[in-house]
């Protein structure tokens, strides 16, 4: 009875990756994912590399395997190291049918001139047959998800040759190259800042809440749990994303990432305090920490910190 279910998916090797999620009803296995070829050995002009971009659920699915969390972190740590002589195009509806392109149309805000190849790798199923869209996006469908790659070019920081832009820039450089620490209000009937803001238990004692790195020598930006207080490039469990874009609106530093997270910064009462909010993308949880704050900070040393007593976590 399963082969019959799945026949009419399989019409062409590549349906495999396209049309199996919605049947399948086994929990994908959370094996850290192998990583593709060295990138050291093929030249530079006859790749494309990707990385993890989002992943989204089928539109008019109802998905219950396992947690939009569980879909993001599969293969948050995989690399594609795709060689340019293994793409080839491909009439877009031999592969997709109408509702899977709508639903991708929307969440990649592709228009019906999308240009659509196909890629033969070597890699396991469901790795073996992948789309690439306009040459940005890598594709493979699992289990009732769309999981996106992204094109990951040597970019340079895009920022405005405007001389009043530049000298916004200039506002924020207290925030680059160092650690920001996240900040809570710990006693809201005080009016001096030092004393109303502070770490909290979450952070301090649950170790539950991230810090971030704008770099601005390697144009990284670098997510990382607070309990994490080694070096920021000899931290282990970390989000890492390369700057694609700095500029400043409305008085607010924005900084866009390869990874699709954009976030901005604005000044809150004194230099070394920041206002952070998500704009577009959503901000990784896994090992960082779920309790992402507000308000950051250069200057965690000045604040108030909560006492974690015999608490031992």
């Amino acid at each position: 009875m399963f082969m019959i279910q799945h026949i009419k998916y399989f019409i062409i090797p590549l349906l495999i990756f396209t049309s199996v999620s919605c049947q399948q009803s086994t929990k994908p296995a959370k094996e850290k994912p192998v990583k593709s070829e060295n990138i050291s050995n093929i030249s530079v002009k006859d790749i494309r590399v990707f990385v993890f971009y989002k992943s989204f659920g089928f539109c008019n699915s109802m998905v219950d395997y396992f947690t939009q969390k569980e879909a993001e972190d599969l293969y948050a740590d995989k690399i594609f190291n795709i060689k340019k002589n293994e793409e080839k195009e491909i009439d877009l509806f031999s592969v997709l049918d109408e509702e899977k392109w709508n639903c991708l149309k929307e969440n990649l805000n592709l228009q019906n001139t999308s240009q659509i190849k196909v890629v033969k790798t070597k890699e396991d199923f469901p790795f073996d047959n992948l789309l690439l869209i306009n040459d940005k996006y890598l594709l493979v469908s699992r289990d009732g998800y769309f999981f996106v790659f992204a094109t990951k070019e040597k970019q340079k920081i895009l920022v405005s040759d405007e001389k009043n832009n530049r000298d916004n820039l200039e506002n924020f450089t207290s925030l680059f190259d160092v650690k920001l620490t996240g900040l809570s209000v710990v006693n809201d009937k005080k009016k001096k800042l030092f004393e109303k803001y502070g770490l909290d238990f979450t952070m301090l004692c649950n170790c539950n809440s991230p810090s971030m790195y704008v770099s601005n020598t390697s144009k990284d930006f670098t997510i990382f749990n607070y309990c994490d207080q080694a070096d920021v490039k000899n931290i282990k469990n970390k989000f890492t994303s390369k700057i694609t874009k700095l500029e400043v609106v409305n008085k607010k530093l924005v900084i866009s990432t390869v990874s699709g997270l954009k976030i901005s910064f604005e000044k809150f009462e004194n230099e070394n305090l920041f206002e952070m909010k998500v704009l577009e993308g959503k901000f990784p949880l896994k090992y960082v920490g779920t309790d992402v704050k507000s308000i950051y900070t250069t200057q965690p040393e000045k604040f108030q910190k909560v006492n974690c007593g015999d608490y031992s976590g």
